[in-house]
């Protein structure tokens, strides 16, 4: 019994050491900047300044279903291609930044692009993807 309270007093010390300090700065010039705004401001801010260096960063939340993975995958890197437009699904929590950014985001793009621009690149890509994968169907 001693041995056992004698190991875990020793890794609990051993824990503890091995904790790294974080300092929180709202610098954002400073090495140490750790500061998030999680508001829906600050997402809506976010998505606008990405869209102007060009970054079309169109996320989706939640579990995510494939019918055909491999055509997933192929119009994930045809809308990165033609387009420049990211897509990701970044998984089941979802705040009010994510959500404001999605939504100032899709509208800029569905702006640029037209309002059916994923419907529209969904059938491009279909017609490339059926032509160079013989194997497959639509």
């Amino acid at each position: 019994m001693k041995v056992i309270i004698a190991l875990l007093f020793v890794l609990g010390i051993g824990n503890t050491f091995a904790q790294e300090k974080n300092t929180v700065t709202k610098d954002s010039n400073s090495p140490d900047y750790v500061y998030w705004d999680l508001s829906c401001e600050s997402g809506t801010k976010e998505a606008k300044a990405d869209f102007k260096k060009g970054k079309y960063n169109c996320y989706s939340y939640g579990m995510v279903f494939y019918t055909d993975y491999d055509f997933s995958k192929f119009f994930e890197h045809y809308l990165k291609k033609t387009y420049k437009i990211n897509t990701d699904n970044k998984g089941c929590v979802v705040s009010d930044y994510s959500k404001c950014y999605d939504a100032t985001m899709t509208a800029l793009v569905k702006e640029k692009f037209g309002k059916d621009i994923f419907t529209r690149a969904k059938k491009e890509a279909k017609e490339l993807y059926a032509n160079h994968t013989p194997d497959k169907k639509n």
